[in-house]
């Protein structure tokens, strides 16, 4: 043990903080320290303060000594520090326990007393004076005064402490400095933060199905809406319109000839033919000498129709129709003209006529096939919220009537159709489904693996397409999960106290992958105080099922 002579004594300030004590006990160049503490010094108020300061002039190997009033010396005896009333007292001590090789088993508490005081002796009652009554005839006249003991009532003090003696002054200070030590111990006192993921291992997928009516609820939602559509006319009929006209036969024959309907006459190439069988009377002698021909009109149209018909007047000029040409000339040789047209023929032409064309009705129903999708995808605007059933025939349709010579009529520019527009929606919830889905998969006694947990809340699930059937459908599901090792935060803080953090993360290994933060930063171990280990747990995340769902009750 070192020399008393050689004890550093270090005098502390009321408001010395214990991180200004440890430097200043680190710095001492002795053995044996004495730490004077006058009055309430912030650092020797704590048990916690003085503990760090035991720990501290153990690693030093230094021997302690505190001089302080009653209470301190009482929190370093528990904290195992030697506590003395005075710095002769401390010192003239010769056996402290060793402190360089660990804690002391018990730490000794040397308390000077002063002599003992005799008890107060409570003080003698006053006396006053009382006046007697009028004393009687021939007696003194003066009044005596005759002491008499008035016990004088106990007035209580005013006093500032407790039901228990303690100054109400005094436990503010320590509820004061217990807050301070509280804090001073998460910044100073070793700590260590333990992040673990735990292992998760792939569970399923398994396959159910759910029923309509019996695990959830068939919803409808129905509709109907009124609606036409102006359809545009594209068909296009052409009308070719054949020119007529009238044109005189002449008979230079004696005698009176028959033409019949359809004897060709021609312009050039334009050929016509006459309309009606005619005769035509016979030519005569003029008074000159000359041979009138007999004439007969008849009325032409032209082969070809269009407008190439539409000639001049005197244009048709030949009779095609031979035999009946030579009957008409009456002179074989003569060159003598059998037709002629007084006036131009008119009325060819080429016109294109607008009419419905079936093309246009086709048109017309994918509009209003157009405006029933939309009205549909209006009214499943919550889509993503609903698992819609696919309709069956005659759930969704437009409701039209066509008339039966709609196709083919003539119209100017477009033509209306009305229609009515009408839908039937079966859907079910689908967040139902997935909760369902979920609850199958809790129930399911594959899913129930000893020591581990099923993570239901990242379950994966897939819902297949519905079957409809007559008053129901069956809808099939497939969830996958993952589970985990059961956790238990106060085992891994056993599991991993006062070890180094490679042999903590090594111990955590069946877990699953951790990291171990040690604070501050000359710290080596995992502290040995439970609550100064902090676990923090991550989730794992658990991949989609892979393939599609197939029912399997």
């Amino acid at each position: 043990m070192s020399d008393p002579a050689e004890a550093a004594v270090i005098y502390l300030e009321p408001d010395d903080e214990i991180t200004t004590v440890v430097r200043r006990l680190r710095a001492a160049d002795a053995g044996r320290v004495i730490l004077v503490a006058p009055g309430r010094t912030k650092a020797t108020t704590s048990a916690m303060s003085l503990r760090l300061l035991a720990g501290v002039a153990r690693e030093e190997g230094r021997e302690l000594v505190l001089v302080a009033d009653p209470a301190a010396r009482s929190l370093a005896g528990e904290a195992g520090i030697v506590a003395t009333a005075s710095v002769a007292e401390a010192r003239a001590l010769r056996d402290l326990a060793p402190v360089a090789g660990g804690k002391p088993s018990g730490a000794r508490i040397s308390v000077a007393r002063g002599p003992r005081r005799a008890p107060p002796v409570p003080p003698a009652p006053r006396e006053r004076a009382v006046p007697l009554t009028a004393p009687p005839a021939g007696s003194l006249d003066e009044t005596r005064a005759v002491p008499v003991p008035v016990a004088t009532p106990a007035v209580p003090r005013a006093s500032r402490r407790t039901r228990r003696g303690i100054p109400a002054g005094l436990l503010a200070a320590l509820a004061l400095l217990l807050v301070g030590a509280v804090a001073a111990g998460a910044v100073l006192l070793p700590g260590a933060t333990v992040r673990l993921a735990p292992a998760t291992e792939p569970l399923g997928p398994f396959d159910y199905e759910l029923v309509t009516g019996t695990d959830l609820e068939l919803q409808t939602t129905a509709g109907e809406e009124p609606t036409s559509v102006s359809q545009p006319v594209t068909g296009i009929r052409e009308d070719r319109i054949a020119a007529t006209g009238v044109v005189v036969l002449q008979n230079w024959n004696t005698v009176a000839i028959a033409v019949g309907a359809g004897t060709e006459v021609a312009a050039g190439d334009i050929v016509f033919m006459t309309d009606a069988r005619v005769v035509v009377p016979p030519g005569g002698l003029t008074p000159e000498g000359t041979i009138a021909p007999g004439t007969e009109s008849v009325g032409v149209t032209a082969v070809a129709p269009g407008p190439a018909g539409n000639v001049p007047a005197e244009a048709i000029d030949t009779m095609r129709t031979e035999p009946t040409a030579s009957l008409l000339r009456g002179f074989p040789n003569a060159r003598l003209r059998v037709v002629i047209n007084p006036d131009p023929t008119a009325g060819g032409l080429v016109e294109d006529v607008p009419v419905v064309a079936q093309a246009d009705v086709d048109a017309a129903l994918a509009t209003l096939r157009s405006q029933l999708d939309a009205a549909v995808a209006a009214a499943r605007q919550e889509g993503d919220a609903r698992l819609y059933l696919e309709p069956v025939e005659g759930e969704i349709a437009v409701d039209v009537e066509i008339p039966a010579d709609l196709v083919g009529r003539e119209d100017e520019t477009a033509f209306e159709l009305p229609a009515t527009l009408r839908w039937t929606l079966h859907w079910v919830d689908r967040e139902e489904v997935e909760r369902l889905a979920r609850e199958r998969l809790a129930a399911d006694p594959r899913a129930a693996l000893e020591g581990r947990e099923l993570l239901l809340d990242e379950a994966m699930v897939e819902i297949g397409p519905p079957v409809r059937e007559e008053t129901a459908a069956r809808i099939p599901v497939r969830v996958a999960a993952g589970t985990a090792p059961v956790v238990d935060p106060d085992a891994i803080r056993d599991l991993v106290a006062e070890q180094t953090p490679e042999d903590a993360e090594a111990a955590l290994a069946h877990i699953g992958p951790a990291s171990v933060d040690l604070w501050p930063g000359w710290v080596d171990r995992v502290p040995g105080l439970r609550w100064r280990i902090s676990i923090e747990i991550e989730s794992a995340i658990v991949a989609e099922p892979s393939a599609s769902a197939s029912a399997a009750r």
